[in-house]
């Protein structure tokens, strides 16, 4: 096949361009159509507007936790508080001389560790506390401690009711613990009234020797019974918590000890004998109604 070209001005409409034309083997002539001179590129036109916003998408699924931290160290403790019992503001006057005056508390001496006797007036700045005052007894105590420094103060313990001495009432007794030194004179003090628990009641009776002794957990705390042949000991109104100490006196001759079955015996095996012109102790405690509740502790003199 061949190609040839012809003049531009074979058809008019292609003035100024260059046409193709292919000759087929048969002799047919087959006209291209003629290509357009690309011309420059033309400015770029001004930017659209912007789209709108696409909506937001969902949020994802939360994270697992994390593990917790160790814990941190402890704080410090809190200082000790002030003891308890009913308390009264007071002014303080160093003077050693008795009876102190109104709104007043004295001591009769300014070492507070030697502090032997206080003397407390009955008229406080806000009451009268003489009903606080007559109800002190041996073994109370009397806490007094600066208002404005309560790391200082003296515990006094009372050794038996106050004596009224014009319009305050002195008290005798220990100082038993202090802190610091003695209180300025016109310090505010705080004085806490300690009323001491009731002591527990202890008695003592002497058993009459039997051959059979009966111990009585609801007779007297502590017995004494002398020996005067072999002994066995049985117990009654036992119960929880009851406890007896006997002391045990031997005579001339050496003398057999029987307990009940069932008690347990700590320290040492029961005994069995007692040896002349010894002394024992034996202790009993009874933790039910039964003698296997009871344990008991013996000793000897050597």
């Amino acid at each position: 096949m061949n190609t040839s070209q012809i003049p531009e001005d074979t058809n008019p409409d292609w003035a100024g361009r260059i046409i193709a034309t292919v000759v087929t083997p048969e002799g047919n002539r087959l006209r291209r159509l003629p290509k357009e001179i690309v011309g420059a590129q033309g400015v770029a036109g001004p930017a659209g507007t912007n789209g709108i916003d696409g909506i937001n998408g969902t949020n994802g699924t939360n994270g697992t936790n994390g593990t917790n931290g160790t814990n941190g160290t402890n704080g410090l403790n809190g200082v000790d508080g002030r003891a308890g019992g009913v308390t009264f503001a007071y002014d303080f006057n160093t003077s050693t001389t008795f009876p102190a005056s109104d709104n007043e508390i004295r001591f009769d001496n300014a070492t507070p560790i030697n502090v032997t006797s206080v003397s407390i007036d009955d008229n406080n700045a806000d009451t009268t506390l003489t009903d606080v005052l007559l109800d002190v007894a041996a073994r109370d105590r009397l806490a007094f401690y600066s208002k404005a420094d309560p790391t200082k103060f003296v515990i006094f313990q009372v050794s038996g009711a106050g004596v009224l001495d014009g319009s305050a009432y002195n008290f005798a007794g220990t100082a038993i613990a202090i802190s610091g030194t003695l209180f300025p004179n016109g310090d505010d003090v705080l004085v806490s009234f300690i009323k001491a628990g009731p002591e527990g009641s202890f008695s003592h009776s002497t058993l009459t020797y039997s051959a059979t002794t009966d111990l009585d957990f609801d007779a007297d705390d502590y017995r004494s019974v002398t020996l005067a042949g072999n002994i066995t000991f049985t117990t009654s109104n036992r119960a929880a918590p009851k406890a007896l100490t006997i002391r045990i006196i031997g005579d001339g001759s050496s003398r057999t000890l029987t307990f009940p079955a069932g008690w347990k015996f700590v320290g040492a095996a029961a005994p069995a004998s007692l040896a002349a012109n010894k002394v024992a102790i034996l202790s009993v405690t009874c933790f039910g109604a039964n003698d296997s509740d009871i344990v008991a502790a013996y000793a000897v003199e050597p």
